[in-house]
């Protein structure tokens, strides 16, 4: 399965990658880590962990638990962070921006919320694009055959609005009315696996048109 970053083409999403990578290496590179793919490697809660106690100088979790390996440890480890999160920097989970489960999940749009609303508090050196939006385009295999969903999530915002946006989800109307489900464009173009080149396109054009329309 490919990376979400992998798939991202929008210049303004990779500065806005680029920078929030640069930020957080800086700082857990003490801790002999290094971030390679930031969506990724933020699900087990190790790095945000480190990341953390290295800029705030807090003990963010508990060394034991954090030396464990075992998949409930890295459940716990990132309840752990998140609740640090919320009660010592007041950063809070908001729904349809960032969870714990859309972290842990490798979830693109709660991962870089989260950082953006930590850049926010703690102060990332580095500019970060605003407002910049995302488009996440998922399958979903339904008996009826495969459907796709694009959900549009603001990632950045203004310095004059707040810094959670509801989510707009674009998808079939509906209206009461029952009738033959009908495949679209994006359904045809999921359900043909050597079609990643496009897709890539698809979203790049997705996130271009947000972001530009958003500057108007």
């Amino acid at each position: 399965m490919l990376s979400p970053l992998k798939l991202v083409a929008d210049p303004n999403v990779k500065k806005l990658i680029q920078g929030l990578t640069t930020w957080v290496n800086s700082y857990v590179i003490n801790d002999s880590m290094t971030v390679r793919d930031l969506v990724a490697d933020l699900d087990d809660g190790q790095l945000l962990a480190s990341f953390l106690g290295q800029i705030t100088g807090d003990v963010v979790v508990d060394p034991a638990v954090l030396a464990a390996r075992s998949d409930r440890s890295k459940v716990v480890i990132l309840q752990t962070v998140v609740k640090y999160v919320e009660g010592n920097l007041k950063v809070k989970q908001e729904p349809g921006r960032w969870s714990v489960e859309g972290i842990g999940a490798k979830d693109i749009s709660s991962s870089l919320s989260l950082l953006v609303d930590l850049a926010k508090v703690l102060g990332c050196p580095y500019p970060l694009p605003a407002p910049l939006s995302i488009a996440v385009i998922k399958r979903e295999e339904l008996p009826s055959g495969a459907k796709t969903k694009t959900t549009v999530f603001k990632i950045t915002q203004e310095e004059s609005k707040s810094s959670a946006g509801p989510e707009l989800t674009l998808g079939p109307r509906d209206d009461g009315m029952k009738g033959p489900e009908e495949t679209d464009a994006f359904d045809r173009l999921f359900s043909q696996p050597d079609k990643v080149p496009e897709v890539t396109k698809v979203e790049a054009f997705l996130c271009s048109v947000l972001n530009a329309h958003s500057k108007i």
